[in-house]
Protein backbone atom coordinates (compact mmCIF):
# COMPACT_ATOMS: atom_id res chain seq x y z
CA UNK A 1 0.00 0.00 0.00
CA UNK A 2 1.57 3.03 -1.35
CA UNK A 3 -0.32 5.45 0.53
CA UNK A 4 2.32 8.11 0.20
CA UNK A 5 2.03 8.84 -3.10
CA UNK A 6 -1.38 10.18 -2.80
CA UNK A 7 -0.84 12.32 0.05
CA UNK A 8 0.83 16.13 -0.14
CA UNK A 9 2.85 15.36 3.33
CA UNK A 10 3.33 13.02 6.13
CA UNK A 11 0.25 15.03 8.10
CA UNK A 12 -2.66 13.77 5.77
CA UNK A 13 -0.93 10.15 5.51
CA UNK A 14 -0.99 9.77 9.58
CA UNK A 15 -4.81 11.16 9.14
CA UNK A 16 -5.40 8.86 6.55
CA UNK A 17 -4.29 5.67 8.46
CA UNK A 18 -5.84 6.67 11.42
CA UNK A 19 -9.27 6.85 9.47
CA UNK A 20 -8.59 3.50 8.28
CA UNK A 21 -7.64 1.88 11.38
CA UNK A 22 -10.65 3.93 12.78
CA UNK A 23 -8.06 5.12 15.50
CA UNK A 24 -8.00 8.27 17.57
CA UNK A 25 -5.23 10.38 17.71
CA UNK A 26 -5.81 9.78 21.80
CA UNK A 27 -6.02 6.18 21.33
CA UNK A 28 -2.53 6.06 19.18
CA UNK A 29 -0.87 7.80 21.78
CA UNK A 30 -2.24 5.19 24.48
CA UNK A 31 -1.24 2.15 22.13
CA UNK A 32 2.41 3.96 21.00
CA UNK A 33 3.06 5.68 23.83
CA UNK A 34 3.55 8.68 21.80
CA UNK A 35 2.24 11.89 23.97
CA UNK A 36 -1.06 12.89 22.02
CA UNK A 37 -0.02 16.75 21.54
CA UNK A 38 2.66 15.19 19.63
CA UNK A 39 0.16 13.28 17.54
CA UNK A 40 -1.54 16.01 16.73
CA UNK A 41 0.73 18.46 15.70
CA UNK A 42 2.68 15.51 13.71
CA UNK A 43 -0.58 15.09 12.05
CA UNK A 44 -1.11 18.74 11.29
CA UNK A 45 2.07 19.44 10.06
CA UNK A 46 3.56 21.26 12.69
CA UNK A 47 6.39 18.71 13.66
CA UNK A 48 8.07 16.11 11.85
CA UNK A 49 8.28 12.69 13.26
CA UNK A 50 11.63 11.73 14.45
CA UNK A 51 12.31 7.71 13.57
CA UNK A 52 11.25 6.76 17.34
CA UNK A 53 7.89 8.29 16.39
CA UNK A 54 7.91 6.08 12.95
CA UNK A 55 9.13 2.95 14.79
CA UNK A 56 6.41 3.40 16.83
CA UNK A 57 3.69 3.91 14.35
CA UNK A 58 4.51 1.63 12.25
CA UNK A 59 3.96 -1.46 14.75
CA UNK A 60 0.91 0.21 16.21
CA UNK A 61 -0.78 1.64 12.79
CA UNK A 62 0.56 -2.13 11.08
CA UNK A 63 1.99 -0.50 8.16
CA UNK A 64 5.77 -0.79 7.09
CA UNK A 65 8.58 1.57 8.54
CA UNK A 66 10.07 2.00 4.90
CA UNK A 67 6.87 4.08 3.94
CA UNK A 68 6.95 6.33 7.04
CA UNK A 69 10.16 7.02 6.73
CA UNK A 70 9.91 8.11 3.13
CA UNK A 71 6.86 9.98 3.81
CA UNK A 72 8.64 11.87 6.24
CA UNK A 73 11.35 13.04 4.49
CA UNK A 74 14.22 10.63 4.87
CA UNK A 75 15.70 8.82 1.98
CA UNK A 76 16.95 5.60 1.09
CA UNK A 77 19.70 4.33 -1.91
CA UNK A 78 18.04 2.72 -4.38
CA UNK A 79 16.77 -1.39 -3.35
CA UNK A 80 14.18 -3.63 -4.57
CA UNK A 81 13.70 -5.14 -1.36
CA UNK A 82 11.67 -4.13 1.66
CA UNK A 83 13.46 -3.02 4.62
CA UNK A 84 11.40 -4.12 7.43
CA UNK A 85 9.74 -6.08 8.17
CA UNK A 86 7.92 -6.51 12.06
CA UNK A 87 8.70 -10.71 11.85
CA UNK A 88 12.12 -10.72 11.05
CA UNK A 89 15.08 -11.63 12.86
CA UNK A 90 17.83 -11.05 10.79
CA UNK A 91 18.87 -14.55 10.82
CA UNK A 92 21.36 -13.74 8.12
CA UNK A 93 24.13 -11.35 8.81
CA UNK A 94 24.77 -9.83 5.34
CA UNK A 95 20.40 -8.83 5.46
CA UNK A 96 21.40 -7.22 8.50
CA UNK A 97 24.30 -5.11 6.58
CA UNK A 98 21.50 -4.55 3.62
CA UNK A 99 19.29 -3.07 5.89
CA UNK A 100 21.23 -0.50 7.62
CA UNK A 101 22.93 0.24 4.39
CA UNK A 102 19.60 1.61 2.87
CA UNK A 103 19.55 4.24 5.42
CA UNK A 104 20.52 7.04 2.96
CA UNK A 105 19.77 10.28 6.01
CA UNK A 106 22.90 12.09 5.99
CA UNK A 107 21.61 13.90 9.15
CA UNK A 108 20.79 10.35 10.94
CA UNK A 109 23.77 8.31 9.87
CA UNK A 110 25.82 11.42 10.66
CA UNK A 111 24.85 11.65 14.37
CA UNK A 112 25.58 8.06 14.34
CA UNK A 113 29.61 8.83 13.06
CA UNK A 114 29.40 11.28 15.66
CA UNK A 115 28.73 9.32 18.83
CA UNK A 116 31.12 6.60 17.38
CA UNK A 117 33.75 8.99 17.27
CA UNK A 118 32.80 10.06 21.21
CA UNK A 119 32.90 6.12 21.85
CA UNK A 120 36.28 6.35 20.37
CA UNK A 121 37.66 8.48 22.50
CA UNK A 122 36.37 7.38 25.85
CA UNK A 123 36.47 3.48 25.03
CA UNK A 124 40.66 4.79 25.08
CA UNK A 125 39.73 5.55 29.25
CA UNK A 126 39.82 3.01 32.16
CA UNK A 127 36.01 4.41 32.94
CA UNK A 128 34.97 3.75 29.55
CA UNK A 129 36.82 0.13 29.23
CA UNK A 130 34.77 -0.51 33.06
CA UNK A 131 31.52 0.52 31.04
CA UNK A 132 32.04 -1.51 28.50
CA UNK A 133 33.08 -4.89 30.67
CA UNK A 134 30.42 -3.82 33.62
CA UNK A 135 27.64 -3.67 30.87
CA UNK A 136 28.08 -5.26 27.43
CA UNK A 137 27.16 -8.92 28.87
CA UNK A 138 23.64 -7.52 30.59
CA UNK A 139 22.73 -5.59 27.62
CA UNK A 140 22.76 -8.26 24.61
CA UNK A 141 21.50 -11.13 27.29
CA UNK A 142 18.32 -8.04 27.29
CA UNK A 143 17.92 -8.87 23.22
CA UNK A 144 14.98 -11.07 22.94
CA UNK A 145 15.63 -12.40 19.50
CA UNK A 146 18.61 -13.60 19.47
CA UNK A 147 20.65 -14.58 15.89
CA UNK A 148 23.78 -13.44 13.95
CA UNK A 149 23.14 -9.73 15.21
CA UNK A 150 23.98 -10.47 18.58
CA UNK A 151 26.48 -13.03 17.75
CA UNK A 152 28.12 -10.46 15.75
CA UNK A 153 28.65 -8.30 18.56
CA UNK A 154 29.78 -10.97 20.88
CA UNK A 155 32.13 -12.08 18.59
CA UNK A 156 33.73 -8.66 18.20
CA UNK A 157 33.71 -8.44 22.23
CA UNK A 158 35.44 -11.18 22.20
CA UNK A 159 38.45 -10.54 19.74
CA UNK A 160 38.29 -6.86 21.79
CA UNK A 161 39.41 -8.61 24.80
CA UNK A 162 41.97 -10.69 23.34
CA UNK A 163 45.72 -8.97 22.66
CA UNK A 164 45.48 -9.75 18.83
CA UNK A 165 43.87 -6.67 17.22
CA UNK A 166 45.77 -3.94 15.73
CA UNK A 167 45.23 -0.32 17.75
CA UNK A 168 42.92 0.79 14.62
CA UNK A 169 40.68 -2.22 14.90
CA UNK A 170 40.80 -2.04 18.92
CA UNK A 171 39.45 1.33 18.34
CA UNK A 172 37.24 0.48 15.92
CA UNK A 173 35.26 -2.63 17.49
CA UNK A 174 35.70 -0.79 21.01
CA UNK A 175 33.49 2.23 19.83
CA UNK A 176 31.18 -0.06 18.12
CA UNK A 177 30.54 -2.10 21.90
CA UNK A 178 30.79 1.20 23.68
CA UNK A 179 27.99 2.63 21.58
CA UNK A 180 26.12 -0.54 21.45
CA UNK A 181 26.32 -0.17 25.63
CA UNK A 182 25.85 3.49 26.54
CA UNK A 183 22.88 4.99 27.23
CA UNK A 184 22.29 7.62 25.03
CA UNK A 185 21.49 5.64 21.59
CA UNK A 186 20.44 8.30 18.92
CA UNK A 187 16.69 5.95 19.26
CA UNK A 188 15.61 4.46 22.30
CA UNK A 189 16.18 0.39 22.50
CA UNK A 190 12.34 -0.52 23.00
CA UNK A 191 11.87 -3.15 20.40
CA UNK A 192 14.19 -5.40 18.50
CA UNK A 193 15.34 -5.18 15.83
CA UNK A 194 13.52 -1.92 15.11
CA UNK A 195 14.39 -0.24 18.54
CA UNK A 196 18.11 -1.37 17.39
CA UNK A 197 18.11 0.68 14.14
CA UNK A 198 21.09 3.01 14.97
CA UNK A 199 22.68 0.30 16.54
CA UNK A 200 22.46 -1.80 13.04
CA UNK A 201 23.69 1.55 11.32
CA UNK A 202 27.07 2.13 13.79
CA UNK A 203 27.36 -1.65 13.05
CA UNK A 204 27.53 -1.19 9.34
CA UNK A 205 29.68 1.48 9.35
CA UNK A 206 32.30 0.33 11.66
CA UNK A 207 31.64 -3.33 9.64
CA UNK A 208 32.63 -1.19 6.77
CA UNK A 209 35.60 0.68 8.01
CA UNK A 210 37.37 -2.79 9.45
CA UNK A 211 36.80 -4.07 5.54
CA UNK A 212 38.95 -1.26 4.56
CA UNK A 213 41.69 -1.64 7.14
CA UNK A 214 42.42 -5.46 5.45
Amino acid sequence: MEQNNKVGNFGDLLKILLDEKELSMGELSKKSGIDKSTISRIANNKQKPNINHLEKMAIHLNINLEELLKASGYEFRNSNNQIFNADSDFSNFDDILGFANLINDKNFNGNIEKELSKCKLYIQTDEGKKLLFDNFNKKIDSIEKQGQFTDKLRQMYADFCTDGLTIKKYLLIGSMLLYFVISTDVIPDFVFPIGFMDDLVALNIVTKLLKNDK
